[in-house]
């Protein structure tokens, strides 16, 4: 990926866009692990800082700085790994980041390779030993260019690994491939009928595009004859009608009515714990009430009734306020009277 030695100076940046060998046996769809070799010469290697950036926008760190590491050794093919970007896509494009973190004017570094390499699977691939792999030949040749391989099928059949057959292996599907054929002194330009691979995004496919799936690879859903990873979130917001995450696929017609009897169980199930708190406190309620009257039945009495009167006199001679007290009880009316005190008196019986 890297055509000559690059200055590193205080940041370099290098992009890069990767077709992951689509159309080939060793086609990578769906990512494991990254692995980023690289040589670079540098005063202190301590001091770099590695970064890599995925199509997708998965940023990983590949090397930390390290303050006391002052090899002048720099990296020789050194395969810095990640798998930040696991299960993503890898089609597009790569950036490779070093930076100086602690730069001044006496560094100086150049980076001399940059290799990418892919880990991962891939959507279908083809087998030739599997007794469903279908066997090109040449016998439905039309076309053979000067060295004798065939670059051109009878009509029926499809162009396949230098060969023609009926039905293009799982992965791909038959269409309209550019040949160019150059001959002596003229150059021809026609398209022949080939085997061309499906869109990475499919297993199966009736066309090359992302909208021409039939089927989908693990970890993916088949929608609209598109499919769609089950970890892809949708940004769209709710005011948009976005839906805020994917789901399994539904029987149709089966999506509204489950989402509709989700939001009524959601809605009548809310004020359940209101309703519930409620019968609580009125059970606890009767509960102390029906003890209470229990206990006044068993033990209670009828209390004792007092009566304080205090009537008011004269005195004839000095026109002295007197009060008196009266008690009374179930045996009979007790009364005492003190000339002088209200609140003090005799008691006879």
């Amino acid at each position: 990926m890297l055509t000559e030695p690059r200055d590193i100076g205080n940041r370099l940046v290098i992009s890069r866009s990767v077709d992951a060998c689509w159309g080939r046996v060793e086609y990578v769809s769906s990512l494991e692990h990254v692995q980023a070799r690289i040589t670079l010469s540098h005063n202190q290697r301590g001091k770099l800082a590695i970064h890599l950036l995925s199509p997708l926008g998965t940023r990983a760190t590949l090397l930390f700085p390290r303050p006391n590491d002052f090899s002048l050794e720099g990296f020789n093919d050194w395969a810095f790994m990640s798998t930040h970007s696991w299960d993503e896509d890898p089609q597009g494009e790569w950036t490779l980041e070093i930076e100086n973190v602690a730069a001044n004017s006496r560094d100086y570094g150049l980076l001399s390779q940059f290799t990418l390499i892919l880990w991962g699977t891939g959507p279908s691939v083809v087998n030739p030993a599997s007794s469903d792999f279908p066997r090109p030949s040449n016998n439905s040749c039309k076309t053979f260019d000067a060295q004798q391989i065939c670059i051109e099928c009878s009509p029926g059949f499809s162009l396949f690994l230098q060969g023609c057959v009926k039905l293009c292996p799982p992965g791909f599907t038959s269409g309209p491939q550019l040949l160019n054929l150059s001959l002596e002194n003229w150059v021809d330009l026609s398209s022949v009928q080939a085997c061309l691979p499906c869109h990475t995004a499919c297993l199966t496919c009736s066309g090359p595009g992302p909208t021409d799936c039939l089927s989908c690879p693990p970890h993916s859903h088949l929608v609209l004859s598109s499919c769609l990873h089950q970890n892809q979130v949708q940004r769209k917001s709710p005011s948009s009608g976005g839906v805020q995450r994917e789901k399994a696929p539904v029987q149709p017609g089966s999506g509204p009515a489950s989402a509709s009897d989700s939001d009524s169980r959601d809605s009548s199930s809310s004020p359940l714990p209101t309703v519930v708190a409620l019968l609580s406190c009125a059970f606890i309620l009767a509960a102390f009430a029906g003890l209470f009257l229990l206990l006044q039945k068993r033990w209670g009495r009828p209390a004792r009734s007092w009566r304080t009167t205090l009537p008011s006199v004269y005195s004839h001679s000095s026109g002295i306020r007197l009060g008196f007290i009266a008690a009374s009880t179930h045996r009979g009316k007790l009364r005492s009277a003190t000339k002088g005190s209200p609140l003090c008196g005799a008691m006879r019986t």
